[in-house]
């Protein structure tokens, strides 16, 4: 049974760059694909957790300012489509907004994430987590600062203190644009889960690959090390 699914968004750009358009138009195209994943997954699975990583902390702080600044817009676009969609409250699903995304200097985005977070704070049929300014060494060092002074601790301790003390182990984790490298996306949580990469770019992904890899995941047999 999977309970939690990650999932790396990767291939906007060089989405952008097959189709000869410019890098944010890949973001945008991106948006409009998760728009589409997200309403099946809440709809048509049983899956109950699904993190999504939409900005690495290390892309944040390198990407050019121009582009930046129009990734923000299309964020923006996005989650107030998923603020105003009738579909958080049928579904019941509780929005997560995970990461150092106060850093974000784009004021009405982080007021739109801060809304979306309010507003379904107390759903709890479905999590739906996005990982913004986020990267897993940071989270597991920031949680170290927090129990430096605890004499005796735990894998339990470290778990409590991490940015995602309220989210399950990753049963699949799932990476689209034909990389084959974690990049530091929940690095604590993800030590037993199974990978699954494909060379489809994010833009191009549908609930049908989606599918694909639940299907193989279901007929892998998990061994946790034994």
């Amino acid at each position: 049974m999977i309970k939690h699914i990650g999932l790396i968004l990767d291939g906007n750009r060089r989405w952008s760059k097959k189709h000869a358009l410019k890098p944010w138009e890949g973001h945008e195209a991106g948006r409009l694909t998760l728009s589409i994943l997200t309403k099946y997954w809440a709809v048509k699975t049983d899956i109950k957790y699904l993190s999504l990583y939409a900005l690495s902390l290390k892309n944040f702080l390198r990407r050019s300012s121009l582009e930046k600044k129009l990734l923000y817009g299309s964020l923006e676009r996005g989650f107030v489509d998923l603020l105003n969609d009738k579909l958080l409250e049928k579904e019941k699903i509780r929005v997560k907004i995970i990461g150092k995304w106060n850093l974000l200097p784009d004021k009405k985005l982080k007021k739109v994430l801060n809304e979306i977070v309010s507003k379904t704070k107390k759903h709890n049929k479905k999590v739906l987590s996005f990982f913004i300014c986020y990267d897993g060494q940071d989270e597991i060092t920031e949680a170290a600062k927090k129990i430096k002074k605890v004499q005796r601790i735990t894998r339990s301790t470290i778990k409590d203190n991490l940015f995602t003390k309220d989210l399950p182990p990753v049963d699949l984790l799932i990476r689209t644009g034909g990389e084959h490298r974690l990049s530091g996306f929940m690095l604590w949580d993800i030590s037993y889960a199974e990978l699954y990469f494909t060379d489809i770019l994010f833009p191009e992904f549908t609930p049908s690959n989606f599918n694909n890899a639940i299907t193989e995941y279901k007929n892998r047999k998990r061994r946790f090390g034994k």
